[in-house]
This record gives structure tokens, sequence and C-alpha cells, in this order.
């Protein structure tokens, strides 16, 4: 990224990154819940009766993975007709030997950054992860709509902060 992008909008980049894949997060319950709707034993579509070829046993919410898949293989090509350029690493930019990574592991500062991001990362996806079921358990809404609107929300959310972020960074980083 900050080959492509060059060394001054890595920051912003590396946020805008993090920007996009919120905002598939936010839209992918919202396909979940079509989906769904779609796969439906009374629909009658072309769609529907290809993919419910492939799903068996009534668990519709495989489709999902199908999906995935397609995108995946789709990314696959496009990546495979993308021109990258060359990385060249530069001297500060080489890892250093097994022991600087030993010297690293040594330090108080460096085990509670890493359990730090551990303890962040686990909580978000943890709330996205249980709140469908929550909702269910304790308010009897459906995961497969009302759930998955709690989670696409949650995710929609994030990814304002991330926008704020994005912004308050373009701000800031012409100051330094």
């Amino acid at each position: 990224m900050r080959t492509a992008g060059g060394e001054e909008n890595f920051a912003f980049y590396s946020v805008m990154a993090q920007l996009v894949f919120g905002l598939a997060s936010f839209i992918s319950p919202f396909v979940f819940t079509g989906l769904l709707k779609v796969l439906r034993p009374d629909n009658s579509s072309q769609f529907a009766s290809i993919f419910g070829k492939l799903l068996s046993n009534g668990l519709n919410w495989t489709v999902m993975y199908w999906l995935f898949s397609i995108i995946f293989i789709l990314m696959l090509v496009v990546i495979a007709l993308l021109k990258m350029p060359v990385v060249s690493l530069k001297d500060d930019e080489k890892t250093g030997t097994a022991t600087v990574y030993f010297d690293l592991f040594k330090k108080r500062e460096v085990w509670l950054f890493f359990l730090g991001i551990i303890a962040y990362v686990g909580t978000e996806q943890s709330i996205a992860n249980w709140m469908s079921q929550f909702l269910k358990t304790y308010h009897q809404l459906d995961p497969g709509n009302e759930g998955a609107g709690a989670v696409a929300w949650f995710w929609g959310l994030m990814t304002l902060g991330c926008l704020l972020g994005l912004g308050i960074l373009k701000l800031v980083l012409p100051f330094r």
C-alpha cells in the first residue's frame, strides 16, 4: 500500500481500507436477509432454483458460503489481471534478526500492546457475533431479520466512526 499509494498517503489509505471493510460488514447482513427471502420454499425464481440445488437439509444460510466463494474467485481473477508495482524495501523497513524479536518480547509495552489488541478485537467481534443471539434470547427478535439489521447497524456505526477518524487524520496530519 505504501508503494502503490505513496508513502505520504499510507495512513490515509490504511484507514480507507478499514472503511471498505466496515462498509462490507454493514452491507452483508442485509445481503444475508435478502438471500434468505429469495430462497424461501415458495419462491420459484431461477436464482432460487440454482442455489436451492446447492443447499441441502434446509440450511439456506449456507448460501453465504457460495456467495463468498464466487466473490473470492472473482477477486483472484481481478488481482491476477492487475499490474502491481514492485515493492523494494528501504533499509529501515527490513526486518531484523531473531535477536531483535526476542528483545521485543522482553519489553512490557509490547506485551501490553498485544493484549490490548486482543482485548479490543475480541470485544468487537464478540459483540457482533453474539448480538443476534442475544436479541433472539432476551427480546424474541428474529436473527435473520431484526438481528441481522442490528449487526449491520453495529458495523455501520463502526464505519462512521472510522470515517470520522479518517477526517480527523486528514486534519491533524498536515499540522505535524
